[in-house]
């Protein structure tokens, strides 16, 4: 009888031992793939500074250059709150429309986007539910996009240019 009893202790403490075992093991690091963004214990992180603002639960990179080199931060995420870009809430995106579109535009249903480099800008007087990327013009980085009315070269509305009559063709 004295043999099942201290068999039993001994069961119950070595569950005990395996229980703290594995409660204080390293807690896993989530990197988020193809991206500088990571998640860790219920935080979201850019390299290694939290974004405080950003809620873990809904956060997901949504597209740009997301290389981990820090002299190449291009990545764009979103969480249910922000629109993020360097690490930083991108100011007056929405993120349950927002959408990228590559070449450096983006939109949301009320904006229209365009960050390259240091340029950061709202694209004045374009269509976010008509804009489009139509291209590049050669072997650049700066593609060409269109809305309803007008087109766009590097983040600009080329002046004296209508959508309707433009063709990409022409301009290789």
């Amino acid at each position: 009888m004295n043999y099942k009893f201290t068999f039993i202790i001994l069961i119950f403490v070595f569950q005990n031992c395996n229980n703290k075992l594995a409660n204080n093991q390293e807690p896993q690091i989530q990197k988020l793939p193809k991206s500088i963004y990571s998640i860790h214990d219920q935080k979201v992180y850019s390299h290694n500074k939290e974004l405080s603002m950003a809620d873990y639960k809904s956060f997901v990179v949504i597209g740009g250059i997301c290389h981990t080199d820090e002299a190449d931060l291009k990545c764009f995420a979103k969480d249910k709150n922000n629109v993020y870009y360097h690490g930083r809430p991108l100011p007056s995106a929405d993120p349950d429309s927002f959408v990228f579109l590559g070449y450096g535009y983006m939109r949301d249903k009320t904006k229209v986007y365009y960050i390259y480099d240091n340029k950061n800008v709202v694209v004045e007087g374009a269509d976010s539910s008509s804009f489009e990327i139509l291209g590049t013009a050669g072997e650049g980085p700066f593609a060409y996009a269109k809305d309803k009315n007008y087109v766009y070269y590097d983040g600009e509305r080329l002046h004296g240019v209508k959508a309707k009559n433009f063709d990409l063709k022409k301009v290789k």
